[in-house]
């Protein structure tokens, strides 16, 4: 497969690459759906200490794990834009947020200049 950092490569049916292509689109698809998923627990558990219902964290932890997890959102996302994900998901005619990231990433990667 291309490099998946610096290009945009989408592989037919036919094309001998197009089963790990797909694997890794749908491999994709599911980790940014994880750490979504990981980051809305991780809100929701926020929301609930600000209400005194957890022991706090301390203000430099919650700001790193913030930080990681914005950071992998952003890695998954422009992996899935540049990978087979984007036709998965036109495919599957998903609209969800997860198919939104990709996409607006993937009309962001393929602007051209």
């Amino acid at each position: 497969m291309t490099d998946i950092n610096t290009r945009i490569r989408y592989f037919a049916p036919h094309e001998t690459g197009y089963w790990p292509a797909q694997r890794d689109g749908f491999a994709t698809i599911r980790q940014l759906e994880e750490v979504l998923d990981h980051e809305t627990c991780f809100d929701q558990e926020i929301e609930n200490q600000l209400h005194g219902v957890l022991h706090a964290w301390p203000q430099s932890d919650i700001d790193a794990h913030a930080a990681t997890i914005t950071a992998e959102i952003a890695k998954l996302t422009e992996r899935a834009a540049r990978g087979h994900a984007v036709p998965i998901i036109r495919a599957q005619q998903r609209s969800d947020e997860v198919a939104q990231r990709i996409l607006d990433a993937h009309r962001i990667l393929t602007q051209p200049g």
